[in-house]
């Protein structure tokens, strides 16, 4: 029954709506057209809205259909109906009349992915709360993207960590995940094929330092299951370190021309004749664990560190509207989009109230966004716990 199941979910997702309506209507290859892709999106932009509605309903369900057909007539169940998951996608990928080169698959996941949420959403184990989440997620980083991949590789996995955290051990949970996981490839690979990870030149900016970034969230780690204590010290300590080579080149000429010529990669130019912006991070950070109570110190915390990060990638790479300075609007949503899925996926694990987690987040992007002629880190991580702190304490949510 297994390889009937296999081979009956490959040969139905083998079925190309696209391919099949572009041979009736124009008599073309849809694949030597466009983006070269026999998908919903292509097929809207070389066949038109009507074609295209076909193309996504079909590949949407066939996949369904072959799930159906092997769980009610070939008996499937379990991980076994993972099967004609993989194989009707397969099919799709490779459909073996179209000398193995059809579509990624994406429409077919798709498929599988709304139909086990649904059901998911019907038993109770994923929480509307963490929908309405994610649908201001999604809204935010369409408009700032204004491309699928950059919004796929953003959501899909704040979704998958959600869906394995709610799913409570379920087997549609699994299945969500195997087609979750393979999206997010989907979305890497098209971002790296068709070079859409291209910044607008910035050359006051050094991405390995930005890329490291999240390695700092272990200072929360340590604090969880160390106590607050042991993560001052060890913030102390690398603060301290960071801090005496600051005051080395500053206070000679020649060792701050020395790192700034020969060790360029590591320091920016701007930071010449002035404290690094990693040593002004280790000291807002450790102001922060020092000053607010443990669950509004995680999250300030967390806003330095991942709404950073969105605000460099997103911001600079979408950037249109100009706001202060330098900034743009799309890079203030950036950042509280960062903020604000990191914070949740805290928030869950820890037990925090998500108003404050709202507030934060709103005021630690405004924060940054004003914060000209400031460090950023100590204003984002400062004002946004200050915030949280005083809501909490007046009681105003």
């Amino acid at each position: 029954m297994v390889l009937i199941s296999a081979i009956l979910s490959y040969l139905l997702g083998s079925i190309s709506p696209s391919y099949i309506l572009g041979k009736i209507l124009k008599g073309i290859d849809i694949r030597e057209h466009g983006d070269g892709n026999a998908g919903t999106v292509n097929t809207y932009r070389i066949l038109g809205l009507f074609p295209a509605i076909i193309t996504a309903i079909f590949d949407l369900s066939k996949g369904l259909i072959s799930f159906y057909i092997s769980s009610r007539f070939l008996n499937l169940e379990g991980f076994l109906l993972s099967i004609p998951i993989i194989f009707s996608v397969l099919g799709h990928i490779f459909p073996f009349y179209l000398r193995f080169r059809g579509g990624q698959g994406a429409g077919t996941s798709t498929g599988f992915l709304l139909y086990f949420l649904a059901i998911q959403i019907s038993r109770g184990f994923f929480p509307i709360e963490s929908l309405i989440i994610l649908l201001v997620l999604v809204l935010i980083s369409a408009y700032v993207a204004r491309k699928g991949e950059f919004v796929g590789i953003f959501i899909l996995p704040v979704f998958l960590f959600l869906n394995i955290y709610f799913g409570r051990d379920s087997i549609n949970s699994f299945y969500i995940s195997l087609v979750t996981i393979y999206l997010i490839g989907l979305q890497l690979h098209n971002i790296i094929r068709y070079k859409f990870y291209k910044l607008k030149e910035k050359k006051d900016v050094i991405w390995w330092r930005v890329a490291l970034r999240p390695l700092a969230m272990l200072f929360v780690i340590v604090d969880f299951y160390f106590g607050n204590k042991n993560s001052l010290i060890l913030i102390g300590i690398v603060a301290m370190l960071f801090l005496f080579t600051d005051i080395s080149r500053l206070a000679h000429r020649k060792v701050e021309k020395f790192m700034f010529s020969d060790l360029k990669y590591i320091f920016k130019k701007s930071e010449e004749g002035k404290f690094s912006s990693m040593t002004l991070f280790l000291l807002a950070s450790f102001a922060i664990f020092l000053i607010f109570p443990r669950d509004i110190s995680y999250l300030a915390f967390t806003f330095l560190v991942f709404g950073d990060l969105l605000s460099k990638i997103y911001g600079m790479r979408f950037g249109r509207i100009k706001l202060v300075g330098e900034r743009t609007l799309e890079g203030t949503l950036s950042y509280f989009m960062g903020s604000l899925s990191s914070g949740y996926i805290l928030s869950i694990l820890i037990g925090i109230d998500i108003k404050i987690l709202i507030i934060g987040s709103i005021l630690a992007s405004l924060t940054e966004l004003v914060s000209i002629g400031i460090d950023d880190n100590f204003g984002v991580g400062i004002i946004s716990g200050m915030g949280m702190s005083a809501f909490r304490y007046f009681k105003i949510i």
